[in-house]
């Protein structure tokens, strides 16, 4: 096979033989015995385009691939020899990959033969939208861009962390059309003002890249006042005056400390209860700290507390944070008693066993620790794993199913219906055998 690229001079030699390369077509032209010649020629819209990288390659036997480029005028050239299937790519940085494939015994006993032209499509560079947003007080800046195609692509963040900086950091991928940055954050950066350069690129689902956009400059001051911490949960674990408070706040090294206030309806208004120093290594998310309630009277009403935290963060410039959304908790100075292992086999009621399956039990009812309150119950069997029936308000009679024979430990539960969360321990268990009819 021959390979070369095509001058001028041949182009002019094949104009003079009648072959004139239409901006439509790929042409193949037949030189007998010799073989025939692939001329083809790449446009980017109109214009020429130079530097394609052009591989050749048969496809229906193992073959060598054949490369070359397109020259100043966006030509270039094969030789093949026989009727083959072939496979031509065309690749250049920043275009979209493109292919044609055909067999060459379609044109064995013609002149010519014309097929689609190939015209590379350049991959669109994204615009970044200036001035890009800033927020103050927790120092993020957020860059945004439009689409530049639709599909999966996505998009490859520079930074540059200086004016002049040549040693960019790179490896945020994203999906969606923005980048959000928070400056400050590291310890070692002590500086009062930032100025980064950004700029991205997209890339297709096929691996290919466009080229990076124009280096969008921001210079922002470091912010004074902190942001706003979050409440996440508040736990009391009931029968007790602990409060587990979990919160959570931007991770910045200028943020100096935490304060948690607290305030009980009807006894106090709200009072600093804890000054936590913030360390450059405390997570973001999930920090917990843990209340213990112990200055108010043991003779507060019905022994429920109406609990309010609040939280504010402060910054190395003294200044403080707004106050995060304030979160109320119900502590419960109750406990539920656990209940009697049941009973099985009562004379008093006339039901022993419904039938082979089904089994009465007695549960001895108890009074609720919680005034203008009743107790619910249901039976818990532990078997090879825990079932356990609904919740019965009746405890004299609960009858439970057993589909399997065997020998089974039946527990109780109580619950305060006013407060179904607040359970009682599981009781002991009473021990029988069942044996289920097939």
């Amino acid at each position: 096979m021959r390979i070369f690229l095509l001058r001028p001079l041949f182009t002019l030699l094949l104009a003079i033989m009648g072959i004139c390369f239409c901006s439509r077509n790929l042409t193949l032209v037949n030189n007998g015995p010799g073989g025939t010649d692939i001329v083809g020629k790449v446009l980017t819209g109109e214009k020429a385009e130079s530097g394609v990288i052009v591989q050749f390659q048969q496809t229906d036997i193992p073959s060598v691939p054949q490369t070359t480029q397109t020259d100043d005028s966006g030509f270039y050239q094969f030789t093949i020899d026989g009727s083959h299937s072939y496979l031509i790519s065309y690749e250049k940085e920043y275009y979209k990959p493109y292919t044609i494939r055909f067999k060459s015994d379609t044109f064995e006993n013609i002149d010519t033969f014309h097929a689609e032209i190939v015209k590379l499509e350049k991959i669109p560079v994204p615009v970044i939208h200036v001035p890009p947003a800033y927020d103050s007080i927790q120092g993020i800046v957020t860059l945004k861009w439009d689409p530049v195609t639709s599909g999966d692509q996505y998009y490859e963040i520079n930074i540059f962390n200086s004016p002049n900086d040549t040693n960019k950091w790179s490896g945020q991928y994203l999906t969606a059309s923005f980048f959000a940055d928070t400056l400050f954050r590291d310890r070692l950066d002590t500086n009062n003002e930032i100025t980064k350069r950004y700029r991205v690129k997209v890339t297709l689902p096929d691996g290919s890249s466009g080229g990076w956009s124009e280096p969008c400059p921001v210079t922002v001051k470091r912010p004074k006042v902190p942001p706003r911490p979050t409440i996440d949960t508040l736990i009391n674990t009931y029968g007790t005056r602990e409060v587990t408070v979990t919160y959570s706040f931007p991770q910045l090294w200028w943020i100096d400390s935490l304060f948690i206030y607290r305030s009980i309806k009807d006894f106090d208004s709200s009072v600093r209860v804890a000054s936590l120093p913030i360390k450059s290594d405390r997570p973001m998310l999930g920090t917990t700290w843990t209340d213990i309630i112990r200055d108010f009277p043991l003779s507060i009403i019905d022994s429920f507390l109406q609990v309010t935290y609040s939280l504010q963060t402060k910054s190395i410039d003294s200044k403080k944070s707004e106050f995060s959304p304030a979160e109320t908790i119900t502590v419960i100075q109750y406990s539920i008693p656990q209940p009697a292992p049941p009973r099985y086999n009562t004379s008093d009621t006339g039901l022993i066993t419904l039938n082979d399956s089904l089994v009465a039990f007695l549960i001895d009812p108890m009074p609720s620790p919680v005034s203008q309150d009743t107790l619910e119950y249901r039976l818990v069997s532990i078997s090879s794993s825990r079932d356990s029936t609904g919740w019965f308000l009746n405890p004299r009679v609960i009858v439970a199913k057993f589909n399997e024979s065997g020998t089974y430990h039946v527990s109780c539960q109580a619950r305060s219906r006013c407060f179904p969360t607040l359970l009682s321990k599981i009781s002991g268990s009473y021990s029988l055998s069942i044996d289920v009819a097939k």
